[in-house]
């Protein structure tokens, strides 16, 4: 039987009101059982930190290291209304994946069709 997690605006207030942080160091998510239905949000990402030095990730057997990772969210505006996300089928090697985002550049100006 699979795995089912729901969360009401109650218990969303009750986290809320209860402490400032939440620890994110012993949480464990299965990933492959989760939906998430976000119609007709905003998610306002202005005013929040995510503390991502201490999380661990298993993702089939495999290790995503944080601790180095920073993420400007204050300028982020993201439109959840529409997306729904199957992840129950992905599968993503980590361990053979190293992306240098220093060295990408991407020029649109100079793309275009032999038309």
């Amino acid at each position: 039987m699979a795995n089912r997690i729901v969360i009401c605006n109650n218990q969303l207030n009750r986290i809320r009101n209860r402490s400032d942080w939440i620890r994110l160091d012993q949480i464990q998510i299965r990933l492959d059982q989760i939906q998430i239905r976000l119609d007709q949000k905003q998610i306002r990402l202005d005013q929040i930190q995510i503390r991502l030095d201490q999380i661990q990730i298993r993702l089939d057997k495999k290790q995503i290291r944080l601790d180095q990772i920073q993420i400007r969210l204050d300028q982020i505006q993201i439109r959840l209304d529409q997306i729904q996300i199957r992840l129950d089928q992905i599968q993503i090697r980590l361990d053979q994946i190293q992306i240098r985002l220093d060295q990408i550049q991407i020029r649109l100006d100079q793309i275009g069709s032999d038309r």
